[in-house]
């Protein structure tokens, strides 16, 4: 499991910074739509709604594929099935979350602090 956002972990991955807003050398976390799945001048992690959503960003090869923790598991076993090359990334608070993460078979955890618009994407 790749782990993004711990100051303590110093490797490759943590290299990668994430970001809300469209920046060239980030990683943009972004609302699934067709626009942004053609963008190629960007690395993007594309926040999913349903499966459909999840297929199509794999097909894309989004680099990261953000599910609603509501077909997180469904999206992991799709994952997991057809091999897809985009990363199945989950936000969680806390070190203690890490555990839960991985028994959801997630590719990839982000550290964040806890954000309101965005609890649907936290595993707790």
């Amino acid at each position: 499991m790749q782990i993004f956002g711990l100051d303590y972990i110093n490797n490759l991955f943590n290299s990668y910074k994430f970001t809300f807003t469209n920046e060239p050398d980030k990683i943009n976390c972004l609302k699934f739509s067709k626009e942004n799945l053609i963008k190629t001048n960007i690395k993007k992690a594309i926040f999913c709604e349903n499966l459909n959503e999840v297929l199509l960003c794999n097909a894309a090869l989004v680099e990261y594929i953000i599910p609603n923790k509501n077909i997180l598991t469904n999206s992991t076993e799709l994952a997991q099935k057809y091999l897809f090359d985009s990363k199945i990334l989950c936000f969680i608070e806390n070190t203690n979350n890490l555990y839960l993460a991985a028994e959801y078979n997630v590719d990839c955890v982000l550290f964040l602090n806890f954000d309101e618009n965005l609890k649907q994407y936290f595993i707790k």
